[in-house]
């Protein structure tokens, strides 16, 4: 689905309280700067618009495959920085560690690991998959 109605909701919220959590839902979405169960509402009962109404796939980018060269603290704020971890500490993925987890497989780094999850997206191949799993 190409158009997708998102509200977002800040994160994490294991460890807020019931006040703190009445307060982003009654306070506005950080994203779009709308009041969040105002946004929540219209997502659900607005009409679709042409646009929304469009089918099909959209291609994403998945990035390069290497970040860098860099410094660990650089490469954590840039994962904070564009919403691509939940804030808990990160083990990045080094060359190493991933040749290391892929010596225990007897797939090709090439393997396709989840060829029907996103088909219109870059494949989805073993080492791809190792790149992204936390240690």
């Amino acid at each position: 689905m190409p158009h997708l109605r998102i509200t977002f909701t800040p994160h994490p919220v294991a460890t807020k309280t019931a006040d703190e959590l009445r307060a982003y839902v009654e306070g506005n979405d950080p994203v779009s700067g709308k009041p969040m169960m105002k946004e929540i509402v219209d997502d659900l009962t607005v009409p679709l618009s042409a646009e929304e109404k469009k089918t099909g796939m959209v291609n994403v980018s998945v990035g390069p495959e290497n970040y860098g060269p860099d410094t660990p603290r650089n490469l954590q704020q840039f994962y904070h920085d564009n919403g691509m971890t939940d804030f808990l500490p990160i083990i990045l993925p080094t060359e190493e560690m991933v040749d290391e987890m892929l010596a225990g497989t007897t797939k090709t780094t090439e393997f396709t690991a989840l060829p029907l999850l996103q088909p219109a997206s870059p494949p989805i191949t073993a080492h791809r998959t190792v790149m992204a799993q936390p240690n």
